[in-house]
C-alpha cells in the first residue's frame, strides 16, 4: 500500500482558499502603529507609489493595496481615499532579499 500524501487544512474563517504559504504575499511587519504626533497628514491631491520588494515576484493584480490605503485613512494620513484626494496610484516590483513595501506620497 502507498503512503497517503500529507495535506494541510486551512480553517474556513481565514478566507484563504490556498492551503500553502505561497498565498501570504505580504509578511507581518511587526512595527508598532504611529502615535498621533508622528503622523504626517496629507490634505492636497496626491499620487501614491507602492514599491514592493519581493523574493518571489507576484502577479500585479495580487498586490492588493486597498487595505493599505484604508489603513492610511484610519491612521489619519489621508482624510479619505477618494479620487479627489488620491489622483494616481502606481505599483512597482523589485526582486530582492529583504521583502518590504515602500510607500511614497507626492503632493
Amino acid at each position: 500500500m502507498g503512503r497517503k500524501p500529507k495535506t494541510t487544512r486551512v480553517p474556513h474563517e481565514t478566507g484563504n482558499r490556498n492551503s500553502t504559504a505561497d498565498a501570504n504575499v505580504e509578511p507581518h511587519s511587526g512595527h508598532a502603529p504611529l502615535r498621533a504626533d508622528e503622523t504626517t497628514r496629507v490634505s492636497t491631491p496626491c499620487r501614491v507609489t507602492f514599491t514592493h520588494t519581493r523574493g518571489r515576484m507576484a502577479d500585479m493584480d495580487n498586490l492588493a493595496i486597498k487595505g493599505i490605503l484604508d489603513g492610511l485613512v484610519q491612521a489619519g494620513v489621508f482624510a479619505n481615499d477618494t479620487p479627489e484626494q488620491i489622483t494616481e496610484i502606481r505599483h512597482r516590483q523589485i526582486k530582492g532579499r529583504d521583502e518590504k513595501t515602500v510607500i511614497v506620497i507626492e503632493a
